[in-house]
């Protein structure tokens, strides 16, 4: 709708996501910040999603959802962890950013959408229950505006190969079939000061 506005990772709609933030960088989630911010809003959110091929068999996936942002936030910093509203699961069942990593590689496009409510969504379940189904279903009636964003992803042949290099250097199993599970050292949950990057001279997460 007009007047709320999104940019993310200061890339234009229809642009690149920067490296920093997928599985072949840092592991980390993209800055974001919004203007427009309709009057009436009561609270926030942001979900990061996919269509894939399979998409009307088997629906979206989503790799990010931040909820219950005061009105008054204008942004999200770059690896915010948990420092601002509710963090829900993502694609791969765990709280937290799952940065992109298409195991076949190539072009693939991820959105951003986020949403001006009147009040905060009721949540019937756990905060580690809370998908973008979930969410979606309690802003349903709630939503003033919203806006998307669409930024590419593009993984190189050179790409998926340091990642399997990373990966045999690193003793992990393979990735499982239909996707490539939490990151190195279980999944980065939302804690209260950010999620923490890699120690010092460890490969990049992927």
């Amino acid at each position: 709708m007009a007047g709320l506005t999104l940019k993310v990772a200061n890339a234009a709609n229809g642009g690149i996501l920067d490296k920093e933030y997928t599985c072949d960088g840092k592991y980390v989630s993209p800055p974001v910040e919004w203007s427009g911010v309709p009057e009436g809003a009561k609270s926030l959110a942001l979900i990061m999603w996919h269509t894939p091929p399979d998409y009307k068999e088997k629906g979206a996936k989503y790799y990010w959802i931040v909820y219950n942002i005061p009105p008054t936030v204008k942004s999200l910093l770059t690896d915010v962890g948990a420092t601002v509203g509710k963090i829900g699961m993502n694609e791969h069942n765990f709280q937290g950013y799952e940065p992109p990593c298409s195991k076949s590689g190539g072009d693939k496009i991820y959105h951003f959408t986020i949403y001006a409510l009147m009040e905060e969504p009721t949540i019937k379940v756990a905060d580690n229950e809370v998908t973008r189904d979930v969410l979606l279903s309690a802003m349903k009636d709630i939503t003033i505006a919203c806006n998307t964003v669409s930024l590419h992803n593009v993984r190189t042949a050179e790409d998926l190969a340091r990642a399997e290099e990373r990966r045999k250097a690193e003793g992990r199993p393979a990735d499982p079939p239909g996707g490539h599970g939490p990151p190195p050292g279980g999944p980065r949950g939302p804690r209260p000061g950010g999620p923490p990057g890699p120690p010092p001279g460890a490969p990049p997460r992927h």
